[in-house]
């Protein structure tokens, strides 16, 4: 059934949040986290995603996965519902 791995990819996903969760926030046990994270330069490098379960945000092949989810939601939007 594609709906519910549709559904547990986006919980997964969900589960690798950092930063300030939102109050909608569907993983119970993952709370805010990495709030005072700071570049060389004092940029703000609060939130994003977490990637293989470890502690470095990696960007590249987060955007990649998200673009395919969000094609997917322009493609398909009865699938995501």
């Amino acid at each position: 059934d594609y709906g519910v791995v549709l559904r547990n990819s986006l919980l997964f996903y969900e589960a690798q949040r950092a930063g300030k969760l939102p109050s909608n926030n569907r993983i119970n046990w993952r709370g805010d986290s990495m709030l005072m994270d700071k570049g060389n330069d004092g940029e703000d490098l609060t939130g994003g995603y977490f990637d293989a379960g470890d502690y470095v945000k990696f960007g590249f092949p987060m955007a990649g996965f998200t673009t395919v989810l969000a094609w997917g939601a322009i493609e398909y939007e009865d699938a995501y519902r």
